[in-house]
């Protein structure tokens, strides 16, 4: 999990999948330059620095998916290209990417976040996590509209539980049995938050794979873990 800043100020999610590359979304990156964005790895509490030994870098580039589309959040993914490499540590690991097929539908996943506590509401300074359940796509169509629910997306809610705003470009994670965790979802969209009868909306990872394999080349991805 990582906190990305403008002027200081966290605005978005994402994570690290190598030593290089942060995986988020493109509706958090594709108003701003490289230049303006910073990235705190190891974050907990955005306000204490004692805390946590934060590991902070720049970005060099950014990477939004080509065919991303803002009106439908189609393809709503992208990659952000750190200045330098990162260490590996006991508080700096990437997740894991997630298996090509598996769909997810009925498994409890776990999405994090510095975003609101509610639609509208205060920000945490401190990350939050919750449980929530993939849904089928038949399903999430059913609220949302067959047309706004495109085979690239994933969607996944709880009673009262739910990402909000600021939780943007986060990841939605699967413990698998091998008790790695899998992203399977980038935070994307929503009508509200934990709105009933209308669940969290995610960009589905294993969608982009290939996008993602061929634009990360260059980063060193951990041991076993393949692309």
């Amino acid at each position: 999990m990582v906190a990305l800043l403008y002027d200081n100020q966290q605005f978005c999610g994402g994570s690290l999948i190598n030593d290089r590359y942060i995986l988020t979304a493109a509706h958090c990156t594709v108003d701003f330059r490289a230049s303006e964005i910073t990235v705190r790895l190891a974050e907990h509490d955005l306000y204490m620095s004692s805390e946590t030994n934060v590991v902070v870098r720049s970005v060099s580039t950014i990477i939004n998916h080509p065919n991303y589309q803002s009106r439908s959040e189609e393809n709503d993914i992208s990659l952000l290209k750190l200045s330098s490499p990162v260490t590996m540590s006991s508080t700096v690991l990437p997740v894991c990417m997630p298996p090509p097929r598996p769909l997810y539908a009925g498994k409890t996943a776990t999405v994090t976040g510095w975003g609101t506590t509610s639609s509208g509401g205060s920000s945490p300074s401190s990350l939050r996590e919750v449980d929530v359940v993939v849904l089928k796509n038949s399903n999430c169509q059913a609220s949302y509209g067959t047309s706004s629910i495109v085979s690239s997306m994933l969607c996944a809610s709880a009673p009262g539980k739910d990402s909000c705003q600021g939780d943007s470009g986060g990841p939605l994670v699967f413990k698998d049995r091998g008790n790695n965790y899998d992203q399977i979802g980038v935070v994307s969209w929503g009508y509200g938050c934990a709105a009933p009868n209308y669940p969290g909306v995610y960009t589905r990872v294993n969608s982009y794979l290939s996008w993602i394999k061929e634009n990360t080349q260059d980063g060193v991805y951990c041991a076993g873990m393949k692309l």
